[in-house]
């Protein structure tokens, strides 16, 4: 039997942030406000993009979730509500097979061993990923203690992963020193955008390294094309969507 042809399915990061963690005082950053551009961020970006297969949002409480999914309408669901949230198509790829633990720290999620299933098809794709928010300077001592948070969240997350091909995404916080979260994804072989190719609609940010949400994905996926999506007002981060390529698990005989 012949090994099955190379499948495509699209992954989007992007943080929303909690409104719990928005100014009160500023009516702009109120959720009503901010609720419809996010929408429209998710909704954005080129034809093919659009309904992407699975849709990591970090910083995304139930209430957030339950919101946003009423807006995406029928055609979206969301699984794993925590600090974080996994929202998916109903249509093209069905996922199955999500375990959650907790990584140390904040309570983030991290979802490992995710199979994809093509609707009407034997087609399966298996990963591990590994969807995380490093929110450690919200409580550590000093920036030292958060970065070393961070890190140890960012190997926490590599161990997490425990099959191969394997997608780790998230808001690493990261400012892309020799030691943070991106310089250990690279030495565990998984690779952030910016090393793959050039990422389409990069609009930049405030903080280049803290503000832009990164995918990272093994070497044995192909990335073929990424995009950076500007919320506006809706998130002072960029909605980040990947076509990532992967040989799907042989057909059952």
């Amino acid at each position: 039997m012949s090994a099955p042809a190379p499948v495509a399915f699209w992954i989007a990061q992007f943080n929303i942030q909690n409104p719990d963690y928005r100014s009160t005082q500023n009516s702009a950053q109120s959720w009503s406000k901010r609720l419809p551009l996010i929408v429209r961020a998710l909704r954005a970006g080129t034809t093919a993009t659009k309904g992407a297969s699975v849709l990591l949002l970090n910083e995304c409480p139930l209430h957030c979730a339950s919101d946003i999914a009423a807006r995406l309408g029928s055609d979206w669901t969301w699984d794993r509500v925590g600090v974080n949230v996994v929202m998916r198509p109903n249509s093209k790829w069905i996922e199955r097979g999500l375990i959650e633990r907790v990584l140390p720290g904040n309570g983030t999620r991290s979802i490992v061993a995710v199979k994809l299933q093509r609707r009407g098809t034997p087609t399966v794709v298996t990963f591990g990923s590994t969807h995380f928010e490093t929110l450690a300077s919200g409580f550590a001592r000093n920036s030292a203690d958060a970065q070393a948070w961070r890190d140890r969240q960012a190997r926490d997350a590599v161990a997490s992963v425990r099959s191969r091909p394997a997608i780790i995404g998230g808001d690493f916080n990261d400012t892309d020193t020799k030691t943070g979260p991106r310089a250990i994804f690279r030495k565990a072989g998984l690779l952030p955008l910016a090393d793959r190719l050039t990422i389409q609609h990069d609009h930049g940010s405030s903080d280049s390294g803290k503000k832009i949400d990164d995918i990272c994905t093994s070497r044995d996926l192909a990335v073929t094309f990424a995009e950076r999506v500007d919320p506006g007002a809706g998130s002072d981060h960029k909605l980040t969507r990947v076509r990532v390529v992967a040989n799907p698990a042989p057909d059952p005989a």
